[in-house]
């Protein structure tokens, strides 16, 4: 991990709670599959498919399969195990395929001939039209196009990004008995590695000692020292019920890590981007990857173990980092794959440098924060500018008998409290303050604005 880099002592405590357990149980619960989960993206498949053996798109298949993105993940490879389907290599949507009829130093070939006679001259071609011309099994075809390429006789080139390729198998006499029981040995190992867990947490044993074993090393029975059992701070950090809750200790200090600066997050998703593509297995992720990945939500691709960054923009709004993210794109720090169908994004050369340099100069406006409203008989809070809050309630009382209208229609009081509090100067720093969008700021913008420059230019005077 990160701490201890600044050269001093650093202790790791396992931080959970009673909560956690719980918590585990429901996870393993909803994410089971069940047969009827199963029959679902089966009979997708098939209906989507209209023949033994297709390409498919993974967005049309989750949308006939009721929308579950993660259903159908888990179903595909279950349904390959228990035979009834088979899934090929992703095919392209379309292919680019030209003979080389220049090249004079590729050897005679008898099915080159056949299969450029049948494919009748070079373009662009649908994968499953050229496999019917020319007599190729789908599954085959584009083994078949490199082939001929690495012989000399075409050069051809993959188009429109990939789809699955995928196979309706003939189903095994048993496959009610196989699929129940693959079912039943996936739940089973599942909810064994939940207990492993749940022991590992609460194991009073060293807790490198239980890494070791679990991954098949010979630990001796002697305490590491460094981790939260042997340290004893595990027994000194008991809540209910015997369930520790230690504290994280990031420098050896014993004072919990302060809060990260959010100026710095558009550095914390670059370095994401960054650390995922220089790993053992690098992979990239797309938008909502990245955005669930910056803000530690529990549904995140990636787990807090592989980036320093993970959960660093947990105190944003979902909205704010998918801006973030837009705003990295667009101006050239991230780039997406729209060949792609899952959109990855990719570090830019001015992302490489901004990521070396720790320094990114993107044009995006972190959120501020909006006063809360005081309760009856408290102050206001000391950012609030008390006479423009005064002035923009009356303003807002004579709109409201105007209108015929509550006051809260007109604006909120916490939206009045951020006027008080932020005074925009333009429609741009207006359409920031939350609960003003394009119609409340087109109907109401000029006069609030006015106000606003009215009220600071009379506290100037005075």
């Amino acid at each position: 991990g990160r701490a201890g880099r600044d050269g001093m002592p650093s202790t790791c405590a396992l931080l959970y709670s009673s909560a956690d357990a719980s918590n585990v149980t429901r996870h393993l619960r909803e994410d089971t599959l069940t047969l009827d989960h199963v029959k679902t993206v089966y009979g997708a498949i098939r209906q989507a498919l209209g023949r033994r053996v297709g390409p498919l798109a993974f967005d049309a298949l989750v949308q006939d399969a009721g929308g579950d993105e993660g259903l159908v993940r888990s179903a595909l490879p279950l349904l390959e195990e228990a035979g009834l389907i088979a899934r090929h290599v992703d095919l392209p949507r379309s292919l680019s395929v030209y003979p080389d009829l220049v090249n004079g130093d590729a050897e005679p070939d008898a099915e080159w001939e056949t299969f450029a006679g049948a494919m009748g001259g070079g373009g662009e071609f649908d994968p499953v039209d050229l496999a019917q011309r020319t007599g190729t099994p789908l599954p085959d075809l584009e083994a078949r196009l490199l082939h001929f390429q690495e012989a000399g006789h075409l050069t051809y080139r993959a188009g429109g990004g990939r789809e699955l390729l995928l196979e309706i198998v003939p189903a095994p006499a048993d496959t009610r008995a196989r699929m129940e029981q693959i079912l039943q040995h996936r739940a089973r190992g599942a909810k064994e590695r939940a207990e492993a867990m749940l022991a590992y947490a609460r194991d009073d044993r060293c807790r490198h000692g239980a890494i070791a074993r679990y991954f098949g090393d010979r630990w001796p029975n002697l305490p590491c020292g460094s981790c939260d059992v042997c340290a004893g701070l595990a027994d000194k950090k008991r809540g209910k019920g015997g369930v520790r809750t230690a504290v994280v200790v990031g420098n050896g200090s014993g004072e919990a890590a302060p809060p990260i600066d959010p100026a710095e997050a558009p550095l914390h998703a670059l370095r994401i981007v960054a650390d995922l593509a220089s790993g053992y297995r690098p992979w990239a992720l797309g938008k909502p990857g990245l955005m669930r990945s910056l803000r530690g939500t529990p549904d995140a691709p990636i787990k807090e173990n592989r980036t320093g960054s993970f959960g660093a923009l947990a105190g944003l709004k979902k909205a704010d980092v998918e801006r973030l993210i837009d705003a990295l794109i667009d101006q050239g720090y991230l780039r997406m794959d729209e060949e792609d169908q899952y959109r990855p994004l990719h570090l830019t050369g001015e992302g490489r440098n901004a990521v070396a340099s720790g320094e990114a100069d993107i044009q995006w406006r972190l959120p501020v924060a909006t006063p809360a409203a005081p309760k009856k008989g408290e102050p206001l809070p000391d950012e609030v500018d008390a006479g423009l809050y005064e002035a923009l309630k009356s303003w807002r009382r004579g709109v409201a008998e105007r209108d015929n209208v509550p006051p809260y229609v007109v604006f909120a009081d916490k939206v009045l409290l951020a006027l008080a509090s932020r005074k925009p100067s333009n429609e741009f720093e207006l359409l920031e303050i939350p609960g003003i969008g394009p119609a409340k700021a087109a109907k109401f913008g000029e006069a609030v604005l006015d106000m606003i420059r009215a009220q600071s230019e009379a506290a100037t005077r005075y």
